[in-house]
């Protein structure tokens, strides 16, 4: 059974999907561990989080029963690898027409990356375009893990992959848990997890800084997270 192709895929699906999402953890625990001792955003950051990403993805694949594990890590490398660069590709090359967006989640960045460490400063009126109010007190999660990718492409529009990137992993995530059912026809199992990753939420803030899109996916992670331990 470990060795059947649904469960290989199913393993390896997992495991890229995890990887993303450790991405985004690990982003956010660097980032706190710095701002603790007095440091702001580097350059540092970004290579460090993908480094200890495709650790985790490496030491799941030894973990996990896969008959060539060498070819395993090569195939999830290669799905982070590529589809970090499809979402990179496509947030680029489209402008952020929201307000929100352009107003406190851009400004946040921005002074993210120009050194303000949240842990110990807040923003005095009239510093942030007058959008203190929201950068002091709002979560800051999001704008952590954008701000590590903008310190190193120098491109605003760039830093909002995480929306299809998460819809991406999201996609896999739930194919991986779906192919467990074996009674489930592949055609099935896929036009619903598109349909779940793809939601329109996702699909509507893609292309903007707005948050719910990857709130969203993080909800379907969450589902399909209990699905898996109540299958288990």
């Amino acid at each position: 059974m470990a060795d059947s192709p649904a469960t290989k895929a199913s393993n390896i699906f997992l495991i890229y999907s995890s990887s993303v999402l450790f991405f985004l953890f690990f982003s956010i625990l660097i980032s706190a561990i710095t701002f603790a001792f007095g440091f702001p955003i580097i350059n540092l950051h970004f290579p460090l989080t993908g480094f200890f990403t495709l650790v985790f993805a490496t030491a799941t694949c030894l973990i996990l029963p896969f008959r060539s594990k060498l070819s395993a890590i090569l195939i999830i490398f290669g799905l982070l690898i590529a589809s970090f660069y499809l979402s990179l590709e496509i947030s680029q090359h489209f402008f952020d027409i929201s307000y929100d967006g352009q107003s406190y989640h851009q400004e946040a960045l921005i002074r993210l990356i120009r050194g303000w460490n949240p842990f110990f400063e807040q923003l005095r009126f009239g510093e942030a375009n007058h959008m203190e109010r929201w950068l002091n007190h709002y979560s800051k999660g999001v704008w952590i893990y954008e701000s590590i990718l903008l310190k190193v492409t120098n491109h605003i529009e760039s830093a909002k992959l995480f929306h299809v990137w998460l819809m991406i992993a999201t996609f896999f995530f739930t194919l991986s848990f779906l192919l467990r059912f074996e009674k489930l026809p592949f055609i099935l199992i896929f036009l619903i997890s598109s349909l779940v990753a793809f939601n329109p939420v996702s699909i509507c803030q893609s292309l903007s800084f707005y948050l719910d899109g990857q709130l969203m996916s993080l909800m379907v992670f969450l589902i399909v997270i209990l699905g898996l331990l109540y299958v288990e």
